[in-house]
């Protein structure tokens, strides 16, 4: 486990990027951008890192069998289907009530491909994508910002994103800002990415000292793909 909060800000914000390029454009464009932020995070020596990212496309659509993690909401449709979602997500929506984004969808889908990339070519950092983390290697772990605030807040996150809810971003910095110590943060309320990665920091920090929001045991099969983790929030100390 990681015992200083120093070596906690260990995350970032993948930006989407438009590239209007061929393949192999494109894979050099991902080395030469991973290498550049693996670089800056190995000076931190960090033993978690946080990425508001999927690490991988739904189970489906690459072939794996995974079982299908059952969602009891009969409304959630979308989140149901296998081919958009995969099990991590059903298990947010159901502890938190948050839906994330599709993996291979419009919004996200080259952040996705950004992440298997860096899977695939950096093996010096574990991808985690099952409900378990270890201090014995260097680890990344998918989070999802806007439920570690619903978990730190303990109630309904105001909408953020954009600048016309800049004053939602300062209110909630009020509640996160005690946890960097001598650290201004103050400006990453213009910024929706910069927001979201203090608040993966934060995710990582909790998940280290506290511990993650884990599956019940017949249920940890189901998560073999991916897996989204989630602070334990009763054990946040604010």
């Amino acid at each position: 486990m990681i015992e200083k909060k120093e070596k906690l800000v260990l995350n970032t914000i993948l930006d989407e990027a438009s590239l209007q390029c061929s393949r192999e454009a494109d894979e050099s464009f991902y080395h030469w951008r991973n290498r550049a932020l693996l670089t800056t995070l190995m000076t931190y020596n960090p033993s978690l890192i946080a990425f508001d990212a999927p690490f991988a496309l739904p189970s489906v659509l690459i072939g794996d069998d995974e079982c299908y993690y059952p969602l009891e909401d009969i409304r959630q449709k979308e989140l149901q289907n296998p081919y958009l979602f995969d099990n991590s997500a059903r298990f947010v929506y159901e502890k938190t009530g948050l839906k994330v984004m599709a993996p291979a969808g419009d919004s996200i889908g080259k952040l996705t491909a950004r992440m298997m990339h860096l899977k695939r070519c950096y093996p010096e950092i574990a991808f985690v994508t099952t409900p378990h983390i270890s201090a014995d290697r260097i680890e990344a772990i998918e989070v999802y910002p806007k439920a570690t605030l619903k978990q730190l807040i303990q109630g309904k996150v105001p909408s953020y994103k954009g600048a016309k809810f800049v004053s939602h971003k300062r209110e909630m910095l009020s509640v996160i800002s005690p946890y960097f110590e001598a650290t201004s943060l103050e400006g990453v309320i213009h910024s929706d990415d910069d927001f979201d990665a203090v608040v993966a920091a934060l995710s990582a920090y909790f998940i280290a000292a506290y511990g993650f929001v884990q599956p019940v045991e017949d249920q940890l099969s189901y998560f073999s793909n991916s897996f989204i983790f989630i602070p334990e929030c009763e054990s946040i100390k604010q």
